[in-house]
């Protein structure tokens, strides 16, 4: 009974200390409430024209809006309109864009304070500086003061890579992470058991948290597929095993069909005639003509592979708009440094870290955005510039 209980006191001691950290952590948070304030200070106040005003039309009357549809920016958009007690119609969808930008600040702040747990003192500091620096931010700050949809396929982007990183420390034991394993304890251990091995499981929760939010994304707009191809090779990198997990494998895929059933609002609002959108949505075709914006072909890739270098010159004008170059050095010395860190692994000297997820969706991205023969290209972008 008193090894039992010599065993427990470090255990006691951790928790003491894991709480402890976690109050200090929330404090340091405190911060990150002035976004919200900047962007509530310099909000827009009436109806702006053009789509801002068929979102928040077609939100107030359920109805749908132009390819692809925006289901899930509809519904919340709705939501908002309904409980939000002040302010007029046009205002409060204002403020989804505010609240919703809010959040994809917040979600860059966790990731870097993830991802930088290990450097004691450094990772508040750090979080909040690239928090900031994304929030105010001309592109995004612009959009986080009016309705649109754009600013809330950032947050999905945001909001992925925040899961994917949470999930892979864990797995990694950075941030105060358990480790690869966790251990799974359904029922205090007697006497007798107390010097074994306890069984293991894996933290998956992260995981079906990143699957949802991938689901609900893409019914927000297609426009974060692009990241998809990084997130299954990094998941698959990070944890090969997962193909032999099968049960873990049909809760991701529920929670990723529980994202995507929001779209199930096509067809059903569709036939019943909203008012305004299509009517056919309740048929295949018509379902797919208006989600992958086939009407449109026009606008998709334009830019040739020759095109490419004054598309990347394009590019960086248009950062610089953004950011100051000392951010983006910065931005490059995160990309290098896992080739250069002294924790480094021989066998995985940069693909272990989440780095190289958030480079791959950058690449992903941005391949296809820079294409793009579009006049809201700065729209389409904002999750590009987060990224960095």
């Amino acid at each position: 009974m008193t090894h039992y209980l010599e065993d427990n006191s470090p255990q006691r001691t951790q928790r003491a200390q894991r709480k402890k950290i976690n109050l200090q952590s929330l404090i340091s948070s405190l911060p990150l409430l002035l976004i919200p304030v900047l962007y509530i200070f310099t909000l827009a106040q009436s109806p702006v024209l053009g789509d801002p005003s068929e979102y928040t039309f077609v939100a107030n009357i359920l109805g749908i809006a132009h390819p692809p549809g925006y289901a899930f920016f509809t519904l919340l958009g709705k939501l908002v309109q309904t409980i939000v007690p002040i302010g007029t119609i046009a205002w409060r969808m204002h403020l989804l864009a505010t609240v919703t930008a809010s959040l994809g600040a917040w979600f860059v702040f966790g990731i870097i304070r993830t991802v930088a747990g290990d450097l004691t003192g450094f990772a508040n500091l750090s979080g909040l500086f690239g928090a900031f620096v994304v929030a105010t931010a001309v592109n995004y700050w612009q959009h986080a003061i009016h309705a649109n949809p754009h600013i809330l396929t950032a947050t999905f982007m945001a909001a992925n890579l925040y899961f994917l990183t949470r999930w892979w420390a864990e797995g990694e034991g950075v941030n105060g992470g358990r480790g690869e394993w966790v251990i799974k304890s359904s029922s205090t251990p007697s006497p007798a058991t107390a010097g074994r091995h306890h069984p293991f499981t894996p933290s998956n929760k992260w995981l079906y948290a990143f699957c949802l939010s991938a689901g609900l994304g893409i019914t927000h707009h297609p426009l974060t597929v692009f990241g998809f191809p990084a997130y299954a090779l990094f998941i698959i990198w990070v944890r090969p095993s997962l193909f032999k997990e099968w049960r873990t494998l049909l809760k991701m895929i529920g929670f990723g069909l529980l994202g995507l059933s929001v779209w199930l609002y096509f067809p059903i609002r569709s036939p019943m005639a909203p008012g305004f959108g299509p009517t056919t949505m309740n048929t295949l075709n018509g379902f797919l003509d208006h989600v992958l914006a086939r009407g449109l072909s026009d606008s998709l890739p334009f830019f040739s592979l020759a095109d490419q270098p004054d598309r990347a010159r394009v590019f960086f004008s248009l950062l610089r708009l953004q950011y100051t170059l000392p951010v983006i050095f910065l931005a490059l010395f995160g990309l290098l440094y896992p080739f250069i860190s002294p924790k480094a692994s021989p066998l995985h000297p940069f693909t272990r870290s989440p780095i190289t997820l958030y480079a791959l969706t950058f690449l992903g991205t941005y391949a296809f955005v820079i294409s793009l023969r579009a006049q809201d290209i700065m729209a389409y972008l904002i999750g590009s510039f987060l990224l960095v």
